[in-house]
């Protein structure tokens, strides 16, 4: 991996934070987890997550600010996909790490 300069360390830091923390939410998770399947609208989430549309909306602006999501809009339904595709890649990294070191108690 190259060295990054001090401002784009900066950027980088941020940038995997903000990313990271959107992922660190389980119902945030289990979004992305269900948009891995295809894209899904609101009300099909709400239905599948077992969230309210109203904190469901709440969750998938954050996703989308960070750039997680993005949204097709058909007619008045918004449907929403996942945005980042190495996204997937990263879940399975991080399954195959929590295999190789259970919880310990």
């Amino acid at each position: 991996m190259r060295r990054l300069s001090e401002q784009d360390s900066s950027l980088y830091l941020r940038r995997c934070s903000q990313v990271l923390n959107i992922l660190s939410n389980a119902k945030r998770l289990e979004v992305v987890l269900t948009l891995l399947k295809g894209e899904r609208s609101v009300t099909q989430l709400a239905h599948q997550i077992d969230l309210s549309q109203s904190a469901l909306s709440q969750h998938l602006a954050k996703m989308r600010e960070a750039g997680v999501v993005e949204t097709r809009r058909h007619g008045l339904v918004v449907y929403y996909r996942i945005a980042m595709p190495g996204v997937s890649g990263l879940l399975e990294e991080v399954k195959q790490f929590l295999e190789a070191n259970p919880e310990k108690g």
